[in-house]
């Protein structure tokens, strides 16, 4: 009996880069950036009367937009990262996501350019112990750590072909 070694299952160290390729890292990524946007939105939306008073301090649009732009804010974060979660159209969704995020942190530091920082009030509930305040002063830094995880994952997953069976997403 000739056994070649491309019929005989991977062992060892072998295995476990035949399964952790850059495909499934990528996805890995992908799928942390959209778990820590849905956790953020459903966040805003456990303590949406804290987030619409931050907002309502802000200069960069009326207080009588706070409520449908919390809303809405916490709307999308909570769509993008549930979509996402469950397969639907992924690629599109990493691609919304990122200009989701590029909007917020514009919107971010044209409110914190004519004075002090904007309260965000981006973690809704956990906003109320210490470091979740210390967090929500770092609202660009956390946005750009964010997005460019979820780019690198995009990156690395660019390989990665849609499967014809899941309605063409890009499923890890």
């Amino acid at each position: 009996m000739n056994r070649s070694r491309t019929t005989t299952p991977c062992r060892g160290p072998a295995r476990f880069t035949a399964r952790w390729n850059s495909n499934r890292i990528g996805a890995s990524l992908r799928a942390c950036v959209a778990l820590v946007v849905l956790t953020t939105g459903a966040l805003k939306l456990a303590d949406l009367p804290t987030f619409i008073a931050a907002l309502e301090t802000w200069r960069l649009f009326s207080p009588a937009l706070a409520f449908p732009v919390a809303v809405g804010v916490s709307g999308t974060e909570v769509l993008l990262g549930g979509l996402w979660l469950i397969g639907l159209n992924r690629r599109a969704l990493d691609f919304a996501c990122v200009g989701f995020l590029a909007v917020v942190s514009a919107s971010c530091a044209l409110e914190s350019r004519p004075g002090a920082a904007p309260e965000c009030g981006c973690l809704g509930l956990l906003a109320r112990y210490e470091w979740g305040r210390e967090a929500g002063r770092r609202v660009l830094t956390r946005n750009g750590a964010v997005g460019g995880i979820l780019v690198v994952g995009m990156i690395l997953s660019m390989r990665e072909k849609p499967d014809a069976r899941r309605g063409g997403s890009y499923a890890p």
